[in-house]
């Protein structure tokens, strides 16, 4: 590891992919595409749902309304898709948010070392919390640091050798596998859901009490989000 001080180093990679966008279809001229940023989708769907006065805004101040009022379900009307690469030990916790569908890399049909690739740098080394489980602390001494960084190098090294002396003897690769470290293992994954449900991950997951590398994926997915609405949503309902 290439940091002497125990700096944290991000990690993860995401990218928004698709945006719901309105079409016309009919049998005869078939289908159309009619590109419209997600704020106008939102605020055409919302226009039924809200005051008269309020519909009749524009879509800027349709959605600062929808936001201040924790009316969230025109936010369902629209999807978002993003791809996600993380440490695989990461992308468990995030497939359990329900409301959002994932399609993951997998190992039984490719090899991990090639095609996601693993953290040679490593992770930040952090210490436990003895009054909360949920938190780990960052003032580990340098004796531990270096210690806990050979000792993940280590089983990195050994285990990607295991991987590739079971690949080589004709092992399937859904059995070789299991000797890598799940950590030290990247993963890519599309992921879907309705921005109402990116919303409600963005505020689970940004939370102090989620762990720092699962943070750093909710905070790149939060900033790309916020940009495309326009909004800056402080609490959630």
């Amino acid at each position: 590891m290439n940091k002497d001080n125990n700096e944290y180093q991000e990690i993860s990679k995401v990218g928004l992919l698709d945006l719901s966008c309105p079409v016309t279809y009919t049998k005869e001229a078939g289908l159309s595409w009619n590109p419209q940023g997600p704020r106008d989708l939102i605020s055409e769907r919302a226009r039924v749902s809200v005051p008269p006065e309020i519909a009749k805004g524009k879509s800027g101040a349709l959605m600062d309304y929808l936001a201040d009022h924790k009316h969230w379900s025109p936010f369902e009307m629209v999807t978002a898709g993003f791809l996600i690469e993380t440490p695989r030990d990461i992308s468990r916790q995030i497939l359990r948010h329900r409301s959002l569908h994932f399609q993951e890399f997998s190992q039984r049909y490719a090899d991990p070392l090639k095609d996601v690739g693993v953290l040679w740098n490593l992770r930040q080394v952090r210490g436990q919390d003895t009054e909360n489980r949920q938190n780990s602390l960052e003032d580990v001494s340098y004796h531990v640091q270096r210690n806990s960084e050979e000792a993940m190098s280590h089983a990195l090294r050994a285990s990607v050798a295991e991987y590739e002396y079971l690949i080589n003897q004709g092992v399937a690769k859904e059995v070789a596998r299991v000797v890598l470290p799940e950590g030290l293992t990247m993963s890519r994954m599309f992921v879907s859901g309705t921005i109402r449900s990116w919303i409600h991950y963005c505020y689970v997951r940004c939370d102090m009490s989620t762990q720092k590398e699962h943070r750093e994926v909710a905070e790149k997915v939060r900033s790309i989000l916020w940009d495309i609405l326009g909004l800056d949503i402080d609490e959630e309902d």
